[in-house]
């Protein structure tokens, strides 16, 4: 609940400072809050322009609100559609990859003026965010008397909103950014990312084609890239690129642009594995192909390099045979001879012959035997 508010002094009934949000929003904000139920002729007379005030600085300092509330969005048709820029007086055509290209368009539809007058509120990064920044930076510097409750402060806010994303709005949004503006004015804009300019949305052409795709045979395929080509720039495929343009030598093409000398393309000498192109004339079948003959080649090569190096040293394939010639109760020594080992029942290998008298091991009763010393009868009858 809002605290018991005091009358307005006489002092703030003067005229109004120059820095005092325009007498229109003020009165729209106003107007709302007696909706909410606020008796705004208790406010101490600055409380109301200096919310808006901030909140307007927060949405021009945040940079996202408008796109995201007022309906003026930046969509993702460079993404779908291959867009055609043709510079004015000429019959050049300039053909955008999708990551040089802004589109942004005004959608009335989009805009949440409706949603967010039925749901009087603010989302919890507005709270957290725009309304710390009106108490903390705006609020805390001295403004007038007093320092409203976040209550009012949020219900002021959503009003400020309101009016941003009314029709009465439309002006002030007008004003914020060049591209705003000419949204606005002509429904669409495209931004040239190269440079960050606006385009004559007039010399643009939204074509049927999807971005990455060949304008001479429509696929879209990894290889394909924009090329300078006569005096336009247009995507084509590798295929395309050598087959129809550079074997027809009427076109004119940059010399220095090395992709131009190294085909990817199968059909063209090139090293592309792609299966789902159908210039590359590859299926899984005829790949895998591929791969085991260049494997035998590897072999091959390896073979002969093997006998070049004497890596097949014939001592250590002999050493190789004896070691996996050898049973189980064989052991290869250092020299290379083989010595078979007397193991007992549980896999162990018995002591020589000459150590065995002094040598303790398990015997079959598992109980300690000393195989040097007979047993007497006393210990037996134990």
């Amino acid at each position: 609940m809002l605290p018991e508010l005091r009358q307005p002094r006489r002092s703030q009934l003067a005229s109004d400072p120059d820095w005092m949000p325009d007498r229109g929003i003020r009165n729209y904000v106003t107007d709302l809050l007696e909706e909410l139920g606020v008796d705004t002729s208790q406010l101490p007379r600055h409380w109301i322009p200096l919310v808006i005030h901030g909140g307007l600085e927060w949405i021009c300092a945040c940079g996202w609100w408008i796109f995201k509330y007022a309906g003026i969005w930046q969509t993702d048709w460079h993404e779908k559609y291959l867009f055609i820029w043709r510079p004015p007086n000429t019959n050049q055509r300039y053909e955008f990859d999708p990551d040089k290209l802004f589109v942004f368009l005004d959608d009335p539809e989009a805009n949440m003026w409706q949603e967010r007058m039925m749901s009087p509120g603010i989302s919890g990064l507005e709270r957290t965010e725009a309304v710390m920044y009106i108490m903390k930076d705006i609020f805390d510097e001295g403004y007038g008397e007093g320092e409203p409750p976040q209550e009012f402060v949020e219900m002021a806010l959503w009003a400020t909103f309101m009016w941003v994303l009314s029709d009465n709005g439309r002006d002030w949004i007008y004003m914020l950014d060049p591209v705003l503006s000419y949204v606005i004015d002509h429904q669409i804009a495209y931004m040239n990312r190269w440079d960050g300019k606006l385009l004559d949305h007039t010399l643009m052409e939204r074509t049927e084609r999807q971005p990455g795709s060949c304008f001479l045979c429509g696929e879209r395929v990894w290889c394909t890239s924009g090329y300078s080509i006569d005096e336009d720039w247009l995507h084509t495929c590798q295929n395309c690129l050598h087959r129809d343009i550079l074997q027809d030598g009427s076109r004119v093409v940059d010399e220095h642009d090395h992709r131009l000398h190294d085909p990817k393309c199968p059909s063209l000498g090139g090293d592309c594995y792609s299966t789902t192109c159908p210039h590359s004339g590859l299926t899984e079948e005829t790949l895998w192909q591929r791969f085991q003959e260049h494997g035998s080649e590897r072999v091959e090569a390896w073979r002969q390099h093997a006998r070049d190096i004497g890596a097949h040293d014939r001592m250590r394939l002999d050493g190789v045979v004896r070691y996996y010639s050898q049973g189980d109760e064989d052991v290869v020594l250092e020299s290379g001879e083989v010595e078979h080992l007397m193991l007992d029942e549980d896999g162990r290998p018995l002591p020589d012959d000459e150590e065995i008298e002094n040598d303790w091991y398990y015997a079959d009763d598992d109980e300690y035997h000393n195989e040097g010393y007979p047993w007497d009868e006393e210990e037996d009858e134990r």
